[in-house]
């Protein structure tokens, strides 16, 4: 998001993209529980989602403008090189891009770790369910 919004208007695409991340978990969720009682389960879930997933992949590359390639065009390198090479990125000439990845770090590590410990505490709350099986 750095390198595509003006950094006065930063917070405010952040809170948009915060905000569309959850409700898009939110309205996973929904439609996942929905869909898993209809008949055919899995495959009939699997395909809802792939078909959201690439409507949502061709608003994206459609609304969303990318710089030219003539403008910058790809290094003559192997493709193994080139994939090296996409990983090396120096942090003091992009501090925005490590503080980006750094605060989504910290922040799925909470979501997963206190995912971890959900069944837990849904068995010592509510007791552990015959009909459940773990």
């Amino acid at each position: 998001m750095p390198d595509m919004v003006p950094r006065s208007r930063q917070g405010t695409a952040s809170a948009y993209m915060g905000m569309s991340s959850l409700l898009g978990q939110l309205g996973g969720l929904i439609t996942c529980g929905w869909l898993i009682g209809k008949p055919g389960g899995l495959p009939v879930i699997v395909i809802t989602f792939s078909g959201l997933l690439l409507v949502a992949m061709g608003c994206t590359a459609w609304r969303l403008p990318e710089e030219s390639a003539e403008a910058n065009p790809a290094p003559r390198i192997g493709i193994g090189r080139a994939a090296i090479e996409s990983f090396r990125v120096s942090p003091r000439e992009h501090p925005d891009f490590f503080r980006l990845i750094a605060s989504r770090f910290v922040i799925n590590m909470g979501f997963y770790t206190a995912t971890e410990f959900l069944l837990y505490y849904v068995m010592d709350t509510c007791g552990r369910l015959s009909r459940w099986r773990w």
